[in-house]
């Protein structure tokens, strides 16, 4: 958010990235994945995404 006075503040909603996300991602997810350049990895978001994420070239062929 931006006061008036132009500083800045931030909102934390703790826990907010851990909600919302499915068991298990699509292939089509995956391929996009694979076909990434790069891919940064935190720990922000469900630990069952990023192994999946981790392991794409094991899933997709």
């Amino acid at each position: 958010m931006l006061q008036g006075d132009g500083q800045n503040s931030i909102i934390i909603v703790g826990g907010a990235n851990m909600k919302c996300w499915p068991e298990s991602l699509s292939d089509e997810d995956l391929r996009v994945v694979k076909s990434a350049g790069i891919v940064l990895l935190q720990r922000e978001i469900p630990e069952v995404v990023n192994i999946q994420v981790g392991k794409v070239d094991q899933v997709i062929e």
